[in-house]
């Protein structure tokens, strides 16, 4: 069973846990990390939902994405759910944060990551999270949202993340 750091709203560590799949206690938070791999073509690397996922089955998502483990901080969640569900190994300690977005239950950290020789035949995918994997342009990406095949962020949001993916410029909203 995953259990998650309980954040306060200034998104420290308060020394208290959850298990996944528990109710978030009022006043409470949790931290996501979101990846976005694009290649030199300029094209982010889509995931399909596993078709059996509670939430969002057989979606089209974001390059890859999960809660931060207890214990972990954003940039080795970042590390561990590449290499969990696209084989991927990569260090993010020294990569920074593209953005950082704050919902009602917590923290989702944004990073980007450039590619530009991925060959999506030689990655192993984590078979009960995803079942297959693409390149897409923004606007193939707008089109799968409007279609109901992506899972349903808002255009703005992939808009902002095609826009920051070489940016020196970092933002936290």
């Amino acid at each position: 069973m995953e259990k998650w750091d309980l954040l306060d709203n200034k998104r420290r560590i308060t020394g208290k846990y959850i298990n996944r799949g528990d109710e978030l206690p009022k006043g409470y938070y949790h931290q996501l990390i979101h990846v976005c791999i694009f290649n030199k073509e300029k094209k982010m690397l889509i995931q399909k939902r596993h078709p059996k996922k509670n939430k969002r089955p057989s979606l089209w998502d974001i390059s890859c994405g999960g809660a931060v483990l207890a214990g972990e901080d954003t940039h080795t969640a970042a590390s561990r759910e590449l290499f969990e569900e696209l084989s991927i190994d990569h260090d993010f300690s020294k990569e920074k944060i593209l953005m950082t977005l704050t919902y009602e239950q917590g923290f989702d950290d944004y990073f980007s990551l450039y590619l530009p020789s991925l060959d999506i035949k030689n990655l192993k995918l984590q078979k009960d999270e995803l079942t297959e994997v693409s390149f897409a342009s923004l606007d193939e990406i707008l089109a799968l949202i409007e279609k109901g095949e992506f899972v349903p962020y808002r255009k703005e949001l992939i808009s902002l993340i095609f826009v920051l993916r070489n940016s020196k410029s970092y933002i936290s909203t």
